[in-house]
This record gives C-alpha cells, structure tokens and sequence, in this order.
C-alpha cells in the first residue's frame, strides 16, 4: 500500500542536482551479476560519474548482467507481484507468531523491505549478546539493530520458504520464549 516517489521526480531542478541510483539485485535476486543503474540528467554530473567509474574499472558488466538486468524489469513483473504477496504473508506469520507466542517483544511495521525489525528492549540485554546466544543454541543467525536502527532491535530476513521462517520463528521462541 505504499508508493515510492523518487526525489529526482519531484521538480525539475530537483532533477537536475540529483543522483538516482537504482539495481535489480536484491528484488530480482541477482546480486551475484553485480549489475546497477545510476542516473543523472545534468550531462556534467553524468561526466563525472562516467570518469570516476572508467577509473576505478567499474564500468563494464558482463553481457549476462546487461541480458538479466533487461529480462529482470522487462518481464518480471508478474513474479515480482507473487513476491511481493508471498512475503507479506511471511510478514504478517512472524507478526502473528510474535503477538501470540513473544507478546513483549512488538514487531515494527513493514514497508518496503523482507527485513523486519523486533523491538527486544524489553529484555535488558545487548542485542548482541542475543545474536550471539541464538546462533549458539539454535543456528539462527539474525542481525542485531545496533549498526541499522539502533540498540534493543533484531533485524529477521523473511524472504525465504515459509516452512524455513516458522522453523526459524520457534528455535527463536525457544532461546527468547
């Protein structure tokens, strides 16, 4: 129910000064290809660009990156619908899981992304500490907020299969629960 807007698309001398960076990678599932866009209408800030690219030897993709990038957005659509709704689904499982099983530990809201973050204060324990025990006890290895949003936050990936999450969900519920 969200809708991006691109800050370039706002004005045109919004446009003109800025940088729109975009990449298949993540949505698409190709970050190995290493492909990306970067877009700028002023021609010198593209110049600029173009030099820094040329010299640091980032400026050539392989044919299959190019070939992936252009299937990706010309004909992905569809799959990107089905996954968009499939992981919401695996949002609203962890949601449900959380408010039935862990009550005191409330998940943020999602928007935009598979990463969802747990709100762990309640616990009055680093978060690192919590990473840690649960990739000792249970092999699930979660990120801790520190470095993202901030101490007291666990960062959980959904976008894998359903049945992986839940398994995930309870060895989680069994170190925390």
């Amino acid at each position: 129910g969200h809708r991006h807007i691109p800050f370039a698309s706002l004005n045109e001398e919004f446009l003109r000064h800025s940088v729109t960076c975009t990449a298949p990678s993540k949505t698409f599932n190709i970050a190995g290809l290493q492909a990306a866009n970067i877009i700028a209408a002023d021609p010198e800030i593209r110049r600029k660009i173009d030099r820094q690219l040329v010299d640091n030897e980032l400026h050539a993709l392989n044919a299959f990156a190019v070939e992936a990038l252009i299937a990706a957005y010309n004909e992905g659509g569809e799959w990107l619908d089905e996954l968009k709704k499939y992981l919401w689904e695996n949002y609203e499982y962890l949601r449900d899981f959380f408010t039935r099983h862990l009550p005191a530990l409330p998940v943020t809201p999602l928007e935009a992304t598979y990463l969802v973050w747990v709100d762990c204060r309640t616990l009055k324990r680093p978060t690192t500490e919590i990473a840690r025990q649960l990739l000792e006890e249970e092999h699930v290895w979660i990120n801790e907020g520190e470095m993202y949003a901030g101490e007291g936050f666990l960062r959980i990936n959904i976008a894998c299969p359903r049945k992986t999450l839940a398994e995930g969900l309870e060895r989680i519920r069994k170190v925390l629960g």
